[in-house]
């Protein structure tokens, strides 16, 4: 069909010569006159692996071979109660492309205080620093209860100001609190700015970071 549009085109356009078409078209009478194979890969409608999932294991193998051993990554399940921490990059030439169910598995670990889905769409390699202020300008912070100060009403992202139309929260987390050198105290807030933008963040030492942002 898109040969006979361009067909049509051609007759039509700028370039056709003077009275090629001379009325409207009331019939396209198509005649096979070749015939082959229909090579195109189609997804599966319910899920499962697809010949663009084989396509793209394949495509990671050439990458791998061009750019070295640990020059492409894929990703690996670990767990995790941040959305950073539930998965890290490991080398493609250390797994089986082919079977990742096993790799992308997430385990029977229930990780209390994580946040239920959705998940983010986005999460940031290093959490981005900004600020999250109450209508009377003061910056809202979360008390060692748990407790926050007042509701968030703006977030201030590099140098721009963005309204909060609607926020929930706080789920306070302490995480490795049995070891000095790694222990950590966070609280986690999800705002929703006024063009729709959804965001996760988190305040730890009484700083605020992005960590995500949502669909």
């Amino acid at each position: 069909m898109e040969r006979v549009r361009w067909q049509l085109a051609g007759w039509i356009g700028d370039g056709a010569p003077t009275g090629a078409v001379t009325s409207g078209i009331t019939l396209v009478r198509l005649t096979p006159d070749e015939l082959r194979r229909d090579e195109g890969s189609q997804a599966r409608l319910w899920g499962g692996r697809s010949q663009a999932d084989t396509d793209a294991a394949r495509a990671v193998v050439r990458l791998s071979a061009l750019a070295g051993e640990h020059g492409v990554h894929v990703p690996e399940w670990v767990g995790g109660r941040l959305p950073g921490e539930r998965y890290r990059l490991v080398p493609a030439t250390s797994v089986d492309l082919d079977q990742p169910d096993e790799r992308l598995a997430r385990g029977a670990a229930p990780w209390p205080g994580s946040l239920r889905r959705p998940a983010p769409a986005l999460v940031l390699a290093v959490p981005e620093p900004v600020e999250l202020r109450d209508a009377e300008g003061a910056p809202v912070h979360v008390t060692g209860r748990g407790e926050i100060s007042g509701p968030p009403a703006t977030l201030l992202r590099a140098g721009a100001r963005h309204e909060v139309v609607a926020w929930a929260g706080p789920w306070p987390v302490e995480q490795r609190w049995w070891s000095a050198g790694h222990a950590r105290r966070l609280a986690r807030v999800q705002v929703v700015v006024a063009d729709g933008t959804a965001h996760l963040l988190a305040v730890e030492r009484r700083a605020w970071h992005l960590l995500a942002t949502y669909a």
